[in-house]
């Protein structure tokens, strides 16, 4: 049986959100790959990018430009894997999306 899908509670995105936001703060990466709509949100309006009010189903995918206060950051929104378990069809997007990746290694 597949797991439950469920979207996380706000208590949840205000409680991990500075987690989240201190890890990149220490990392600094120039690469930020937020997997799904709830991360790409908190990224986007983190870094209050003009993408910011946009969907995961227009942005996976794309390179977005953003400022940090350590410099520049690619930001490279993309559907959650675990899509994959609940809309077998998706797999081939997902592996396309991800193959983007490769232009940063």
């Amino acid at each position: 049986a597949l797991p439950i899908k469920r979207d996380p509670s706000s208590d949840e995105l205000k409680f991990y959100a500075p987690f989240v936001d201190r890890l990149i703060d220490i990392i600094q990466p120039a690469v930020l790959v937020p997997l799904g709509g709830y991360a790409m949100m908190h990224v986007l309006k983190k870094y209050d990018v003009p993408e910011k009010n946009g969907k995961i189903s227009q942005l996976h995918g794309t390179l977005i430009d953003a400022r940090t206060h350590y410099g520049a950051v690619y930001i490279v929104p993309m559907y959650h894997p675990a899509m994959a378990l609940y809309t077998p069809k998706s797999r081939d997007m997902l592996k396309k999306d991800f193959a983007k990746l490769r232009n940063f290694l």
